[in-house]
C-alpha cells in the first residue's frame, strides 16, 4: 500500500543515510534513472502552464501582429526569468525574477520528487537523497539549457550557458528541501544551532513578506481608480482582462518583497536611474 505523502518513508521502521547502515539494499541506476524523465517532466509542466495563458492571450488579442511562434518565445522568456535568467533585449535587459513563475516551477519539481520517493519506499528501494539530488539537477539543467536556446531571438535572448546552471540549482535545492523534509536521519544530521534557527527564521520572514504584501494590498485599493484606468485603457477585453490579472498575480511575491524594502527604509529599484523609497520616488 502505497505510503502517505507527507513522509515516503512512513513505512520504514527508522531513517537510514543515503549510503550508510542498509547495505542489504544497494542503490542501482534503476533507483536514479527515472529521476531523469521526472526532472523532465517537472519543468515542462511548469513551462506548459505559461504557454496555456500566453496561447489564450494571443488567441484573444485579435488585432495583434505578432506570430505565433514570438508568442510562445515570450512564455519561454518568462520561464527563463523565473529560474534566474536575465534575458537580453534591445536597448538592455529584464533582469526581474518573477517569483510567481518560480513558485509554480517549486511547486512542479516536488510533485515529481514525491512521486519517485513514493515509488521508491513501495517497492522498498533506498532513498540515495545526495546522488538523487544530482541525477534530478542534471535533468532539469538539460531542460533548461534546451529552453534558453530554442526561445531565442534577435530582439530577446536569455543566456544559453548560464540557464542550464541555475535551473539545475533550482531543482538540486528542491530535491535537498523534499529530503530533508521527509528523511528523519538528514535533519538529525545538521547541527543542533542550525535545527532551532529554522522555525523562528522561518516564522520571521513570514511575517515579513506579510507586511510587505498588506502594503501592496493598500496601494492597490487607495489607487483603485487609476489601476482600473491603465487596464481599461489596454483594450484586453474579458478574456485578456482575467489573464492579465492572472499574470500580475504572479509578480504579487515580488511586490511583497518590494513592500518589505520600502518598509525598512533602503526602498527598490526597477531600473537604470529609479528609487522608489520612502522618502521620494523617482521612476524615470
Amino acid at each position: 500500500m502505497m505510503t502517505t505523502l507527507q513522509d515516503p518513508r512512513a513505512r520504514r521502521p527508522a531513517p537510514r543515510p543515503e549510503a550508510g547502515a542498509d547495505a542489504a539494499v544497494p542503490v542501482t541506476a534503476a533507483d536514479l534513472l527515472p529521476l531523469l524523465p521526472a526532472a523532465a517532466r517537472a519543468a515542462l509542466s511548469s513551462l506548459a502552464l505559461l504557454v496555456l495563458g500566453v496561447v489564450l492571450t494571443w488567441t484573444a488579442a485579435s488585432r495583434t501582429s505578432v506570430p505565433l511562434s514570438s508568442a510562445l518565445r515570450v512564455a519561454a522568456d518568462l520561464w527563463l526569468l523565473g529560474h534566474g535568467n536575465a534575458v537580453a533585449v534591445a536597448g538592455g535587459r529584464v533582469g526581474v525574477v518573477p517569483l510567481g513563475v518560480t513558485l509554480l516551477a517549486v511547486l512542479a519539481a516536488v510533485r515529481q520528487v514525491r512521486r519517485w520517493a513514493e515509488e521508491q519506499v513501495a517497492a522498498e528501494r533506498p532513498l540515495p537523497w545526495g546522488r538523487a539530488a544530482a541525477v534530478f539537477a542534471a535533468g532539469y539543467g538539460v531542460v533548461t539549457g534546451l529552453v534558453a536556446l530554442v526561445a531565442r531571438m534577435p530582439s530577446a535572448a536569455a543566456d544559453v550557458t548560464a540557464a542550464p546552471v541555475t535551473g539545475a540549482l533550482l531543482a538540486a535545492a528542491v530535491l535537498v528541501g523534499c529530503g530533508a523534509r521527509w528523511d528523519g536521519y538528514l535533519v538529525a544530521s545538521a547541527p543542533a544551532g542550525l535545527r532551532r534557527c529554522l522555525r523562528p527564521a522561518a516564522t520571521a520572514t513570514a511575517l515579513l513578506l506579510g507586511a510587505g504584501l498588506l502594503l501592496v494590498v493598500v496601494a492597490v485599493v487607495l489607487a483603485h481608480e487609476r489601476v482600473a484606468l491603465l487596464h481599461s485603457s489596454l483594450g484586453a477585453g474579458l478574456l485578456g482582462g482575467v489573464l492579465l490579472v492572472l499574470a500580475q498575480a504572479l509578480l504579487l511575491p515580488d511586490l511583497a518583497v518590494w513592500g518589505v524594502a520600502w518598509l525598512a527604509g533602503p526602498g527598490f529599484a526597477v531600473g537604470q536611474g529609479t528609487s522608489i523609497t520612502p522618502a521620494a520616488a523617482q521612476v524615470g
